[in-house]
């Protein structure tokens, strides 16, 4: 598995990434056009933005967007990894930092 920014993904990555959205937070992006127009609108953005995917073999596995706004603080938004490999250290880096708790980690590697 690799993290790579958006800049570096395929239109069929961008799609995978829309799709996870659908599949994993359906009440926020009930169709694919959402999720389409979500990204959209996050890659047109704050050019200070960043959005971090992480593939694996190819695949768009889970994905993040982080956003300014509080001053140095980034804001996490969305955070979504795929149904079948949540749960599976996607979005968890090793303690490497002091940190216990992979909820905690989520926002290091992913």
């Amino acid at each position: 598995m690799e993290i790579v920014d958006f800049s570096m993904l395929s239109e069929t990555q961008i799609t995978q990434a829309a799709q996870m959205l659908t599949d994993e937070l359906h009440d926020g992006w009930p169709a694919l056009t959402n999720a389409m127009k979500e990204i959209n609108e996050l890659r047109n953005g704050d050019p200070d933005s960043l959005l971090l995917a992480a593939v694996d073999q190819g695949d768009v596995i889970g994905w993040a967007g982080l956003l300014p706004g509080y001053g140095k603080m980034f804001e996490l938004h969305p955070l979504v990894v795929r149904g079948d490999r949540q749960r599976k250290g996607v979005g968890v880096v090793p303690d490497a930092y002091g940190y216990g708790k992979p909820d905690i980690q989520m926002a290091i590697r992913l």
